[in-house]
């Protein structure tokens, strides 16, 4: 009988020490790594904002090849969230949603885990100009942990758990940006072939998984299916490269140059802007017939790949002194190649919308 009320008591004592020394510890915890990038200041934050970029450095998504990962929202702006979901116990599953951008300085994050254990911390990138080629990144994390779980910060360092992987982390984004080749000037062609492959791999990577019934889920009555954003890109490209291709056989019309009513920039900027909503024609509108992703793909790749063998195959000079009105207004061959890749674009980031959708099929 003492023996036990001993152990009784000894268990009691064991129990409240962690619960009497949980009043003594703090409940918050930060740490922050650093590096120096030898690239421009607008092309580290150019690729930190979008958060699926960080697969590409991070060290936790290196550690799990086959995590499942979601999205909702826009990709770089406020309230877009990545998600994932990870057999690997250390990684387990949760999400990260850009909670603020101070454009060109600052993205701020929120993280809420979900497995192995729920909590939510916060996290910042910052980043500075060091000179023209040479910009200091740093990456932050702040954590709170109610009573009684703020014991284990007694026993834990977070700063040495978790600061190597981060710089380990801003290792990887190092080496990355500055072995990239030099960017591409807006107006070449090199630019407008990679613009319109980025383009490209955007949308092939957003559909290429859909079932049948994801194809054709229309979110309304009043809105398009992914099928018909497919059929419509199709389409859109068929007849605008029609009208090019005819206009590129007429003679050059250099004293027009003055006429340009937008700049190659605002081509890129206003096509991907979903703000302003447009109506297509009715001989564009998108048809809900693609019952297979395989197919749709099939006819977007090869209108693609004639796209792409016109504009490698045309002089630049003759792109820039040959000029129609096309539906977003006057401009050059060169600047109606750039918005095919555009409206592509525009209509990749609808598909997301869809796909965001809460009575989106599972598959």
């Amino acid at each position: 009988m003492k023996l036990l009320k001993a152990l009784l008591i000894l268990l009691v004592i064991l129990i409240a020490i962690p619960l009497i020394l949980a009043l003594f510890v703090t409940n918050d915890y930060a740490l922050e790594r650093d590096t120096i990038i030898n690239v421009p200041k607008a092309i580290v934050f150019d690729h930190i904002r979008y958060l699926k970029n960080h697969d590409e450095f991070s060290i936790w998504a290196q550690r799990d090849s086959a995590m499942s990962r979601s999205y909702k929202g826009e990709d770089g702006t406020v309230g877009f969230v990545y998600k994932w979901n990870s057999k690997n116990s250390d990684l387990g599953s949760g999400e990260q949603e850009i909670v603020g951008i101070q454009n060109g300085k600052r993205i701020d994050y929120e993280l809420r885990f979900i497995e192995p254990m729920t909590s939510t911390s916060s996290a910042y990138m910052e980043i500075d100009s060091l000179g023209i080629d040479k910009t200091r990144l740093e990456w932050g994390f702040k954590g709170h942990m109610n009573y009684p779980m703020n014991a284990l910060l007694f026993f834990v360092d977070m700063d040495d758990m978790l600061g190597g992987d981060i710089q380990l982390s801003l290792d990887n984004l190092k080496k990355g940006l500055e072995s990239q080749p030099k960017p591409l000037v807006m107006g070449t062609k090199a630019f407008l072939l990679r613009y319109h492959k980025r383009i490209s791999d955007s949308l092939i990577a957003a559909v290429k998984a859909l079932s049948s019934k994801q194809l054709q889920f229309k979110p309304a009555v009043d809105r398009w299916s992914i099928g018909q954003c497919l059929d419509h890109i199709i389409k859109s490209d068929k007849l605008l490269l029609g009208i090019i291709k005819e206009e590129m056989n007429k003679d050059p019309q250099p004293q027009l140059l003055d006429s340009i009513g937008v700049s190659d920039q605002q081509i890129v900027t206003q096509l991907a802007d979903r703000t302003k909503r447009y109506q297509a024609p009715s001989v564009l509108e998108g048809a809900n017939s693609y019952k297979q992703v395989d197919s749709a793909l099939a006819d977007y790749k090869q209108i693609e790949n004639e796209i792409l063998k016109f504009a490698k195959q045309t002089d630049i000079k003759a792109m820039r002194t040959h000029h129609s009105v096309y539906p977003f207004g006057n401009s050059d061959v060169y600047q109606a190649l750039m918005s095919l890749a555009g409206h592509t674009s525009r209509h990749t980031y609808q598909i997301e919308q869809v796909k965001a959708n809460k009575n989106f099929p599972k598959s």
